[in-house]
């Protein structure tokens, strides 16, 4: 198309507007819907022509002002019927318009069609309901945006966070106009996919073919948006939906993953049905002036009856054995029966940092030996690659896990050390098997832990956010949950690990319903 427009710096002026009434007597005549829709925004001046500065920032020479569309009722069908036409091809269950020029869009749309709309609180009161999103809906339901029009899509991102907090999936937006500025490539790092009524390349054709812009008009205007690339906001960190979610289910994955042990958890996982990992780490109890107390799992009495309530339900069980106050080798020995009894694999949360030769040290002597009776330890990266060969040299049975994201308030692993740990991993593959992580930050071919899960979500006193298993494994991509305190808290371990299990095999069934064609 730039070339096309290029083109017409070889007629002179007189053949320039001859050309031009040639078009507009062509569009009298032979005018589509759209056409009309295009040439009465402009002509209406929601389309205007100048220098302005738009919200991402970026001073722009045309805006479009679609909020006057409401001041003409005529108009405004128009641009609702040509939305509605886009919407009958997507699947939804509600809807939701952008804050505030999209409201009356989705207002009608949900008026014609009889879908139920929900609306996004730009300020949330501090009074009342204190919603960020009124409306009734359930759960699960699929909501469709509607937008005005996207430029970096960063007004959508923030329409987007709050419908994914309250579990609502969202795989569409609808828009009137895609600037085509990189809005539809960032929605897409979200697994958000955009669907536009127009392009700014139909609204300058249409102008100029009308005889509503020159030619050296529109072709400034083409090198300004050919050139000119807006970038958005990311989500926050505890609700991105930019995690590389695979479609790929665990039958298909099990040929990916190189390592042995990781390839034995996926058989485990399949055969119970089961992606969760329960953390022996502490539970909460309650004195009689609601104090919150943290009792740590201590002693290997503790440690065993939490493996055999829990074992039926698990596919791990991860282990701190250094809090253990009376670790015998008797202690390992039971928990490896317990192990096999129940079909759950042995993670020790060690997580080793230091140089090579002290590594192996640790694994394999002191008085816990780690290496004769954990199927999987984990590591940082700190300390570079020798932590990972120390590792896969002194316990070739064991598969190791690395830390690339932590679930803690303030923590320091970067994106810069999430993108070392990828490396190091994609380096070590027969050794690594998957990472400790808030979600999918990489290939199929590993398996992506993520701790501090909790059905409630919510955080603690002493920075651990936790996320609800819908969020982490059908959102963000995670394998398997760690839960803890959600469970060993609990009065009823066996009634609790059976819940647990279910809502993140569910998550994980769900994944799959959105993802997988």
């Amino acid at each position: 198309m730039l070339g096309f427009v290029s083109c017409f710096s070889f007629f002179d002026k007189v053949s320039l507007l001859n050309l031009s009434y040639f078009w507009i007597v062509h569009l009298k005549n032979n005018m589509s819907s759209l056409d009309a829709l295009i040439i009465e925004l402009y002509d209406k001046q929601v389309i205007q022509v100048g220098s302005f500065q738009l919200k991402s920032g970026i001073t722009s020479p045309i805006y479009i002002d679609l909020r006057l569309t409401i001041s003409y009722p005529s108009l405004l069908r128009q641009v609702v019927s040509c939305l509605q036409d886009v919407c009958r091809s997507l699947s939804y269950d509600i809807l939701c318009g952008v804050p505030y020029t999209a409201l009356p869009f989705a207002t009608l749309l949900s008026v014609e069609s009889g879908v139920p709309m929900v609306m996004r609180r730009k300020e949330i009161k501090d009074y009342g309901t204190k919603k960020a999103i009124e409306g009734v809906f359930q759960p699960n339901q699929t909501c469709l945006i509607i937008e005005d029009l996207v430029t970096s899509g960063s007004s959508v991102l923030e329409t987007l966070e709050p419908l994914l907090k309250e579990s609502l999936r969202v795989k569409d937006v609808v828009v009137l106009l895609d600037r085509e500025q990189g809005g539809k490539d960032n929605l897409a790092k979200h697994n958000v996919r955009l669907h536009s009524v127009l392009k700014m390349t139909d609204i300058l054709e249409t102008l100029r073919h009308s005889g509503r812009l020159s030619v050296e008009q529109v072709t400034e205007l083409f090198d300004y948006f050919h050139s000119t690339k807006v970038s958005s906001s990311p989500l926050s960190n505890s609700i991105q939906s930019g995690y590389k979610v695979h479609p790929l289910s665990f039958e298909q994955r099990l040929s990916l993953i190189r390592n042995k042990v990781g390839r034995r958890l996926l058989e485990i996982m399949l055969k119970k049905q089961s992606n969760l990992a329960v953390a022996a780490v502490s539970f909460v109890i309650f004195n009689s002036i609601n104090l919150i107390l943290y009792e740590d799992v201590t002693t290997s009495e503790e440690l065993l009856s939490i493996a055999n309530e829990v074992g039926p339900q698990i596919c791990i069980l991860k282990t701190h054995m250094d809090i253990i106050q009376d670790w015998t080798e008797s202690v390992s020995e039971k928990l490896v029966h317990l192990a096999k009894l129940h079909h759950f694999l042995i993670f020790e949360d060690r997580k080793f940092a230091d140089i090579g030769n002290t590594v192996e040290l640790q694994l394999t002597g002191g008085i816990f030996h780690i290496a004769q009776w954990a199927d999987i330890v984990n590591a940082h990266i700190i300390a570079g690659p020798g932590t990972i060969q120390a590792l896969s040299r002194s316990a070739e049975h064991c598969g190791i896990l690395l830390l690339a994201q932590m679930s803690s308030k303030g923590n320091l692993a970067v994106q810069e050390y999430t993108q070392k740990a990828l490396e190091f991993a994609q380096q070590y593959e027969d050794a690594v098997f998957g990472f400790i992580s808030l979600g999918c930050i990489g290939d199929p071919n590993f398996l992506y832990f993520t701790p501090g899960v909790k059905l409630e979500g919510g955080g603690d006193s002493l920075g651990q956010q936790y996320t609800d298993p819908k969020t982490v494994i059908a959102i963000q991509g995670s394998d398997v949950a760690i839960v803890g305190r959600g469970i060993i808290q609990s009065s009823n371990r066996r009634e609790a690990a059976s819940t647990y299990r279910k809502a993140c095999w569910d998550a994980y069934l769900q994944r799959l319903e959105e993802y997988v064609e």
